[in-house]
């Protein structure tokens, strides 16, 4: 790949870091007890099932958001180098910068 024909989606690599820290919010195990002291899961059964589909939602939302993010993130470890990918992402994603110039911000 041609360092000068790098696109990076700055908002693409945001999204997707996001999503897959919400991902790892324990909000399953807040939403099955409000359910379950609202009364709407009356035994373990469905407390268990409430568990497994809410589990299995956030970790495909978290799949998700990795690979929204991936695409952008292997680009610039491509571009870059995987030594300096740690600071290139924290420049991207809190301040919006693109490392150095080397890589072109894409829509």
């Amino acid at each position: 790949m041609d360092k000068g024909n790098a696109k990076i989606s700055t908002a693409r690599l945001r999204a997707g870091i996001i999503i897959w820290i919400l991902s790892w919010m324990p909000l399953p195990t807040l939403v099955v007890h409000l359910l379950h002291d609202s009364g709407h899961l009356q035994n373990d059964k469905a407390t268990s099932l409430a568990y497994a589909v809410l589990w299995g939602t956030q970790i495909i939302i978290g799949l998700c958001g990795l690979l929204l993010a991936g695409k952008e993130t292997l680009t610039l470890a491509k571009v870059d180098g995987k030594r300096g990918l740690p600071r290139n992402l924290w420049r991207i994603v809190i301040h919006g910068q693109m490392p150095d110039n080397k890589v072109k911000a894409g829509t």
